[in-house]
């Protein structure tokens, strides 16, 4: 395999989820990363590696893990020094990278210092349907999950501000805004769904149209805020939301849209005037 095949590769199922081909990072990585390894742990425990081989693949992706974080490419795919195990028994890591060299493939590198490349590819595949459903599964759950409650707090924000008893609500010309947020404000209620945590299977089987939501709420939770509250004393929700959530954001937004309600969804949106 040349680098250009190489380097395509990591653009598939897997590379799309850590490698290259992902938005990913922090605690929704970090645990697709762990998800990964405790699978290839159970697969190399399925194919009867023996505890030294178990051993020396634990300290494997450990250091696989830690090399992805700070270069993504190739993840299937580690070049190590032996010298990096943590473990002090030299002569039980020989043994245990024999062990493992029969269930993957591995190359011993030229040079001094032994360098060893493992190929994680017979245990990761892009093929491999089920694996990557789960991971996906897992990190768009969380994610989704995170935007709801957040657009739970949207809501309640609303409301509150909304009230024309405010004491702010008195200033000249805020009334008669405050009227018309209102009037957006019941048209959008009558057409949130995917956005409310009882609707989380549906979110999460087409996130193009739970974003379609999101950015009408976004939008009218500002403009709310914006005129009612105190500058000093009101947080930024989305702007925190974003800066936890905006890399999963963008990864959700890069799946394959769903066509099942897509009529009554277009609708929607053209009436809001967010058409894709």
């Amino acid at each position: 395999m040349d680098e250009t095949d190489r380097y395509e590769e990591d653009y598939g199922a897997i590379g799309s989820l850590i490698g290259p081909g992902s938005h990913l990072e922090g605690d929704r990585l970090n645990e697709l990363l762990a998800l990964i390894s405790m699978e290839l742990m159970r697969r190399a425990t399925k194919a009867g590696l023996e505890d030294e081989g178990a051993r020396a693949l634990r300290q494997v992706l450990l250091l696989w893990m830690r090399k992805l974080h700070s270069t993504p490419y190739n993840p299937k795919r580690l070049e190590f020094f032996v010298s990096e195990f943590s473990d002090p028994d030299r002569a039980r890591v020989e043994r245990g990278l024999e062990l493992l060299s029969q269930c993957l493939p591995m190359v011993q590198k030229d040079g001094g210092e032994r360098e060893i490349v493992v190929d994680l590819s017979p245990w990761l595949k892009d093929t491999d349907d089920q694996l990557i459903a789960d991971l996906t599964r897992q990190w768009l759950r969380q994610h989704v999950r995170a935007v709801q409650h957040a657009c739970y707090g949207a809501e309640l924000m609303i409301e509150s501000y909304l009230d024309p008893r405010l004491p702010q609500s008195d200033r000249p010309g805020v009334h008669p805004r405050l009227s018309l947020l209102q009037e957006r404000w019941d048209d959008l209620q009558s057409r949130l769904r995917l956005t409310r945590g009882t609707h989380l299977d549906e979110a999460l089987s087409d996130p193009w149209a739970l974003y379609d939501e999101v950015a009408e709420l976004e939008h009218l939770h500002d403009c709310v805020i914006g005129l009612q509250a105190d500058p000093d004393g009101t947080p930024m929700l989305f702007s925190m939301l974003w800066k936890l959530e905006g890399p999963s954001k963008l990864q959700a937004l890069s799946l394959p849209r769903v066509e099942a309600g897509k009529t009554e969804r277009d609708t929607r949106r053209r009436r809001s005037g967010l058409v894709h």
